[in-house]
């Protein structure tokens, strides 16, 4: 008996004839069942007696014709006397089901299942003093056959349902006599003819299964037998109107085990289905077609190498002119045989002593579609593979040995169709898992790998075209009682999907590592890394996406000490086209282990999800392009004084470009989350994520170590979008929300704003970068600015804060950036500018404005700033205090510092960034006072003020108006001012 795979793994079912509800089918129905008689037990040395065989027919009018057929078992074999050999088992009876209806109009269900009889057991051995004789050996299952026909009328609707099921069981292998009898071998089982034929709309549901007899047990160091090989070709057929469903499968049986011998060979499975349906549309509206096959696997042991599990082979090769979809599964399905499971192809478990779990059988699939039909809505295509490699076989209950290796999948596919329809192409190849193990010095089995040979889909008539490709690694054994986890397989998956149109065309393709295993008190198993990369270099649809996935498995868990790290995922894609494309790769490395139950021991490290994904588009086609990379969790510690493992990093990048389209470049990055420490162990970081996006000259990296939580891994996000007419525009961090360290370089980047509590850099020391606010963008914060030689920051007529906190001030750095940009008052120079200035203040009649800046640290704090912050600011030439307007309160901090030498000097009167405060300054802020200002904010006193001032200090001015007199200020604008104008857009 074995184990199923999984609780989640697909039951078969296709052995069950397709569900017709009481209330839809008529009361008509016939049923013959039928059974043979168990043959007799053998005389002395002589065989059992035969089964009886059994023939059941099930042949009317009826709306359900069921017949089932059970051969009769063999007798057990005579005993032997003294030292001659004991009577071999009987033969199991032959059985033979056959429904069939004549015709019918409504719903009709003909199912026939037919089991042939087991071997009889072999008889026991006679003893003399000191001794055996030899026991009598097990005898061969029964063969089996089951057919079934339904036939329709032309009265049928496509509401109606006509089922044809046919199943055939081969009979198990008698157990050898004991105590060194030899196990029998499996019955072949075998289908007659499988069909429904409707001459109206009916559905119509075809089912044929054989499943080949188990092999017996071989006693004492004798042989188990071997099971039997389960082959089908073409076996079922339709013909209707409407929807057809045709499903064949074949199912290996298990091989005998053997206390202290060898087990037998398990069956090996085929099922191959070739149909060709050249047709009118009208014929079929949709055919299905699927084809399963799994071998059988190899039966328990003791003190040896297991057996290999046996192959299972499924392939489907269709032609239609109809909507058709086509399904092949190799070692998918776990069946439920008379007594048994058969389960997956595995190897072989060693039940007792010390021996090699048996590796799993492989699986290969194949399927093959093509619809020629040129019409709209009839010409649809689908084929799907999926294979899985069987589980190594496991050392169990008091044994001591290595686990099996697992077996490996192998599965491809392709599709074509001439309509504008959709067709797709979806190939999936798993290797199985490794067994386990026991004991020291001994190790799990490692992981098998799922490998695609082909996966391609085409389309003449300018259809839909989707292909996928998935690859998984089997997970590596459990190892206990000292026994060493085994290693999961690592994938790699190159550029294996392919496809044409002049439609949309999208190809996807994934590798994901398996699972290292656990182990309790030794070194859990290495993870297996996933690696997929893709390349597209091709024209002609009107759209291409390309998309590459790639999972690191995950690291072993231990009972202590020795948890394993999470393996890399690492996906590449790079598409090249003269159509517009999609890039997108995404990867995530696997978790580490954990220590688990309390143990000793630090958690495992997280992998590391790598992203690289590129686009590059001809002439005007945009090209989109995302970049994801994810780091694994670290594992969990589980007791005080040791450490969780640390997330896995996180690097993406995405390069986009074209021509004269837009291109758009995406990265996003999330470090792993570190493990949790449990029972006062101590939690571990977050993993790095840096993204880097690219968008022709134009670079935007974004680097973050964690969230605030130094636990949680935090998000970094990179964009830019470039266009022919408006260059670049870049956005860093998730929303424009940085909290890490974000650099943009190139040539010349536009910026709507960013915020958090990151910082900024511009340029890289050697490449000049100007990265510029978007005109009206508001209000900008960072922790920290940094301007890179010969970069500059365009402020455009917006501000900016900088929260440095208790960390070192920056505004000496801060000035000096604006001095730069300032050249003079031409507002073009490298550090921070501003073209807002620069075009405003080309005209002498407006307002002058400039670039101003305050501290919270300085005398006075006048912009009245919370503490550790710096504020840059768009305004007007003389504004202080950064509040807007120039006014009394301006003048009475440029006065104060008056021929004085300042450093950081603008809220002390240097509107120049000369360093010192004097009478050009007062010019400046003359020329812009009462701007923006209310009369109430300038008062006569503020007037007369500024008039003595300029006369103290000997500042000619053009004309001084009346210090008493408002309503002269009113009417002559101030003289000596510039005419007032309020121009839009010149208030920050």
């Amino acid at each position: 008996m074995h184990r199923l795979k999984s609780a989640q793994l697909r039951r078969f079912c296709a052995f069950v004839a397709a569900t017709i509800t009481a209330s839809a089918v008529p009361a008509m129905a016939y049923t013959d069942t039928e059974t043979g008689a168990t043959g007799t037990v053998g005389g002395y040395e002589s065989q059992g007696g035969p089964g009886g065989g059994a023939t059941a027919t099930a042949q009317t009018s009826d709306a359900q014709n069921t017949a089932t057929a059970t051969g009769g078992a063999g007798g057990i074999g005579g005993p032997g006397i003294g030292l001659a050999t004991a009577g071999a088992g009987g033969t199991g009876g032959t059985a033979s089901a056959k429904a069939e209806n004549t015709a019918y109009a409504s719903n009709a269900s003909d199912v026939a299942t037919a089991y042939g009889g087991a071997g009889g057991a072999g008889g026991t051995a006679g003893t003399v003093r000191g001794g055996h004789g030899t026991a009598g050996a097990g005898q061969t299952g029964a063969t089996s056959t089951a057919t079934a026909v339904a036939l329709g009328t032309g009265t049928a609707s496509s509401s109606n349902i006509l089922v044809a099921t046919a199943n055939s069981f081969g009979g198990a292998g008698g157990n050898g006599g004991s105590p060194n009898g030899a196990g029998g071998n499996g019955g072949v089982a075998s289908l007659g003819t499988v069909s429904a034929t409707s001459n109206s709309g009916q559905q119509i549901n075809v089912t044929g299964n054989i499943i080949g007899g188990s092999g017996g047990l071989g006693m004492s160091g004798s042989a188990g037998g071997n099971g039997a090989d389960a082959t089908l070709s073409t076996i079922v057929g339709a013909s209707t109107l409407g929807v057809a469903n045709m499903d064949q499968g074949a199912y290996a049986g298990n091989s005998g085990g053997s206390q202290g011998g060898n087990p037998g060979a398990p069956g090996n499975a085929s099922s191959n289905l070739s149909v060709g349906y050249d047709i009118e549309a009208a014929t079929f509206t949709v055919l299905n077609f699927s084809s399963d096959a799994t071998g059988g696997s190899g039966g328990d042991t003791q003190n040896t190498t297991g057996a290999t599990g046996g192959s299972g082979s499924s392939e489907v090769n269709a032609t239609a002119d109809c909507n058709v979809t086509v399904t092949a599964t190799a070692n998918i399905k776990d069946i439920e045989a008379p007594g048994e499971v058969l389960s997956g192809n595995n190897g072989s478990n060693i039940i007792a002593g010390t021996g090699t779990g048996g590796a799993g059988g492989t699986g290969t699939a194949s399927s093959v579609v093509s619809n020629n039909n040129v019409t709209a809505g009839y010409g649809e295509a689908s084929a799907s593979a999926d294979a899985s490699g069987g589980g190594g076989g496991s050392i169990l209950d008091a044994a001591t040995g290595n686990g099996g290796a697992g077996g490996n999948g192998q599965a491809s596919g392709s599709s074509s169709n001439a309509s504008t329809d959709s067709i797709s192409t979806e190939v999936t190849a798993s290797g199985g898992d490794g067994g386990g193990a026991s004991g020291s010095g001994f190790s799990g089995g490692a992981g098998g790998a799922g490998t695609i040979t082909t996966a391609t889909a085409t389309s003449t008539g300018g259809a839909h075209v989707f292909v996928s490709g998935v690859i998984t690694g089997g997970s590596g054994g459990t190892g206990l009682n000292g026994a060493l986890g085994g290693a999961g397989a690592s994938e790699v998956l190159s550029t294996t999907v392919a496809g044409s149109t002049t439609g949309q065309l999208q190809l996807q393709q994934q590798a994901t590592g398996g699972d290292g295993g656990i182990s309790d008190t030794a070194a859990a198993g290495a993870a297996g890394a996933g690696t997929c990369n893709l390349t597209i270099n091709q024209s002609g649809s009107s759209t291409i996406e390309g998309d590459s996935i790639a999972i690191g498995g995950d690291g072993g868990n231990c009972l202590s000490n020795h948890a394993s790290a999470g393996a890399a995922g690492t996906a590449t894609v790079a598409v090249t086209s003269g159509s517009p494309l999609t890039s997108n790769a995404t990867a995530t490395g696997g978790d580490g282990g954990s220590i688990i139950s309390s143990g000793t021991g630090s958690g495992a490290v997280g992998g590391e999800g790598s992203a690289t994904a590129s686009g590059t588009a001809t002439g005007s086609n945009t090209a989109s392009v995302t970049a994801t990379a994810s780091g694994g969790i670290g594992g969990n510690a589980t007791s005080a004084g040791y450490v969780a493992g640390t997330g896995g990093n996180a690097v993406a990048q995405a390069t986009a470009s074209s021509v004269t389209g837009q291109a758009q470049a995406t990265a996003l990055a999330t470090g792993g989350t570190g493990g949790t420490g449990y029972n006062s162990a101590t939690s571990g970081i977050a993993g790095t994520a840096t993204a880097t996006a690219i968008a022709q000259s134009v670079t935007v990296t974004d680097f973050i170590a964690s969230a605030s939580n130094t636990q949680t891994g935090a998000l970094a996000e990179s964009k830019v979008t470039w266009t022919s007419g408006g260059g670049a525009t870049v956005v860093v961090g998730p929303g424009a929300m940085n909290n890490g360290q974000g650099t943009v370089t190139g040539s010349l980047a536009h910026i709507a704003n960013i915020s958090g509590t990151g910082s900024l850099a511009v340029g890289d020391g050697t490449n000049p970068t100007v990265l510029q606010f978007n005109v009206g963008a508001g209000g900008s914060t960072q922790d920290a600015l940094t301007i890179k030689s010969g970069s500059t920051l365009d402020l455009n007529n917006n501000h900016f804060f900088i929260l440095y906190g208790s960390g070192a001030d920056p505004i000496a750095s801060v000035a000096a950036y604006i001095k730069s940009g300032y050249n003079n008052g031409a507002w073009n120079g490298t550090g921070i500018d501003s073209s807002s200035a620069a075009a405003n203040d080309s005209n002498s009649s407006n307002p002058q404005y400039g670039i101003g800046y305050a501290d919270s640290a300085d005398a006075g704090n006048p912009a009245g700033l919370s503490s550790g912050q710096i504020e840059i600011k768009y305004t007007l030439l003389g504004d202080a205090n950064l509040d807007g307007k120039v006014n009394g309160s301006d003048f009475t901090l440029m006065a104060t510092n008056f021929n004085d030498s300042v450093t950081n000097g603008w809220d002390k009167g240097d509107f120049n960034y000369s360093g010192t405060v004097n009478g050009s300054d007062f010019v400046l802020l003359a020329e812009n006072f009462n701007q923006f200002a209310s009369q109430s904010d300038v008062s006569g006193s503020d007037i007369a003020a500024l008039d003595t001032f300029a006369s103290t200090n000997g500042i000619g001015l053009t004309s001084v108006p009346e210090p008493s007199s408002m309503a002269i200020l009113a009417i002559a604008g101030l003289g000596f001012l510039r005419r007032q104008r309020r121009h839009a857009g010149m208030e920050p």
